[in-house]
């Protein structure tokens, strides 16, 4: 008997409509995962990039710190975008950095040798080339006006509050100064440069860029003084769109405007929402003042003491003191001393009590960490989780971490030798 055709009984179709729904939310679940794990792969990699690009800006400069400087002047604690004591630490939020390094990018040939052009050197006072320039001063009634020859082949342009650095030959004698304006363009010929007056008595007055020695040497006012010019790195953290940034502020007007302020700051890496920096001494000290060699190996008990005390009082290792642990952990703001009659000076022994006390001068390392967060929120968490805490580092306050937004919360850290700090003696090479 031939069975008549029929269709799906009402059964059979749910059942059928069951399993694909099971089969869809499967993939489309899994689909879900793997889209939230490869958010949060990407979230971790943005943050790791963000820490490359600021390590590779800083680590770099910071070692080039007091390059051709007096050590005393190569760390500033006290004077640019400083309004107050203890400016560059901080133990509620982040820490700030300003240090000074001579532009490398020149050459000084003397008389009669070879240029790296390949010509001699026909100058009896030598020949520069890049970012160094032969300079004429001249006195009248005290007051000194300084012209430049700026020749063609500059690497940098001169803009108002470049630090500049002026030395006689055979660095007898040095001296720094900033510009007040930025030279007229085309920067070429022979132009009077506009200097920042030196401050009067009362602070900043020893700001060492801004001194305008010049009459503080008769070799200043003979022939043969050339002018370099002096990179200045101020880092810190800088707001953008509701976006934390690391930012190098360079003092210099960048844009034009004949204002230095924030618009001149150079972006370095984003989601940078805190920086901390602390500062290694000199630790091969002698045991006792008044000269004779160190002790090997070096003394454990630094000059690094708070009269707190704590574990890590005596350390050598300035801006990382704190007590308490977790959440309660106090920090206590400190940095360098900026007392300059304090500093070793390069004549100073090398097992004189003053190379190693806590003076910016017996600085001999920079110790950085950057907490980073992501840009965006994890979506590979659950909802409710409100983000990761910062972790707490150096001398900050465990009551003042990042938290919250649903972001997660990256520590690097890295310690950069200055090994510039060593200088003995000026030169213009």
């Amino acid at each position: 008997m031939k069975r008549a055709p029929r269709g799906f009984t009402l059964l059979e179709l749910m059942v059928g409509a069951t399993i694909s729904l099971l089969v869809i939310g499967a993939v489309t679940g899994a689909f879900l995962a793997q889209n939230r794990a490869f958010i949060s792969l990407d979230v971790n990699r943005i943050a790791a990039d963000a820490a490359r690009d600021a390590f590779l800006d800083m680590e770099p400069s910071i070692r080039r710190a007091g390059f051709g400087l007096d050590p005393r002047y190569a760390f500033d604690f006290a004077y640019y975008a400083c309004p107050g004591a203890n400016c560059r630490d901080s133990t509620t939020g982040p820490d700030n950095l300003v240090f000074y390094a001579r532009n490398p990018n020149y050459t000084y040939t003397v008389n009669g040798a070879t240029a790296p052009d390949g010509t001699v050197c026909a100058s009896a006072n030598g020949c520069v080339t890049g970012n160094a320039y032969n300079v004429t001063i001249t006195s009248a009634g005290g007051v000194y006006t300084v012209t430049v020859n700026l020749r063609t082949g500059a690497v940098t342009p001169l803009r108002q509050g470049q630090v500049l650095q002026f030395i006689c030959p055979g660095a007898a004698a040095v001296t720094m100064a900033t510009l007040a304006t930025t030279p007229a363009a085309p920067q070429s010929g022979t132009p009077t440069l506009s200097l920042v007056p030196t401050p009067g008595a009362a602070p900043p007055s020893n700001d060492p860029t801004k001194a305008n020695g010049f009459g503080a040497n008769g070799c200043f006012i003979q022939p043969g003084v050339i002018m370099v010019l002096v990179d200045r790195y101020h880092y810190l953290i800088q707001a953008y769109a509701g976006v934390p940034w690391l930012v190098l502020d360079t003092g210099t007007d960048i844009d034009g405007s004949a204002v230095i302020d924030a618009a001149d700051y150079i972006p370095i890496a984003p989601g940078v929402e805190d920086i901390q920096f602390a500062y290694t001494l000199n630790i091969n000290a002698p045991t006792v003042g008044g000269g004779g060699a160190p002790p090997s190996p070096a003394p454990g008990k630094g000059p690094d003491a708070p009269t707190a005390g704590g574990v890590n009082a005596g350390n050598w290792v300035v801006g990382d003191y704190f007590t308490g642990t977790g959440a309660t952990a106090t920090g206590t703001q400190e940095q360098p001393d900026a007392t300059l009659a304090n500093m070793p000076q390069y004549s100073t022994g090398l097992a004189d009590p003053l190379r190693f006390n806590v003076t910016a001068a017996n600085i001999r390392g920079v110790r950085m960490t950057v907490n980073l967060r992501s840009l965006q929120t994890d979506q590979a968490q659950p909802a409710s989780w409100t983000g990761d805490v910062e972790n707490r580092v150096e001398n900050l306050n465990g009551a003042n971490l990042q938290t919250g937004g649903r972001f997660r919360r990256f520590s690097y850290s890295a310690t950069v030798a200055c090994r510039d700090m060593e200088s003995r003696s000026a030169f213009i090479f």
